[in-house]
């Protein structure tokens, strides 16, 4: 029988990209108003882990959602509610970790797609989400 010889293709670069949001986002079904947290490599990418951060105050919880987009179709991949929140010089802003992307299952960001995040309700000072990648 034949063997098929391997190649390994190892990772090129890690890089940790952020974006700010703001707006509220209305819909699921599309891209308007989320925001580009960061684009596939040239050769794709493995998301590995994503995370939220409030700037400011937030009264209430928030749900938020984070897709992929081909440039054509949005999809919905993952949902997390981060908690209220009061900002105080004595207490640390909360971490919000979205549980799809891990080091153990990572989602695949194939080459010319983005990964992208959205709000439920907007935020004048924003919440930081930011996205752990390795490019290939």
């Amino acid at each position: 029988m034949a063997k098929t010889n391997n190649v390994y293709i190892l990772p090129q670069d890690n890089r940790t990209k952020t974006a700010i949001l703001t707006a509220a986002k209305a819909s699921q079904a599309n891209i308007t108003d989320a925001v580009k947290i960061a684009a596939g490599g040239a050769n794709g990418s493995l998301v590995k882990s994503v995370w939220a951060l409030p700037r400011d105050t937030m009264a209430a919880a928030n749900k938020l959602s984070l897709y992929l987009y081909d440039g054509a179709t949005t999809y919905l991949i993952d949902s997390v509610l981060m908690a209220a929140y009061t900002y105080a010089a004595t207490t640390a802003t909360p971490t919000t970790t979205f549980a799809k992307a891990t080091d153990a299952t990572p989602i695949y960001l194939p080459s010319g797609w983005g990964l992208y995040a959205g709000a439920a309700t907007a935020l004048a000072a924003g919440i930081a989400v930011s996205a752990l990648i390795e490019d290939y």
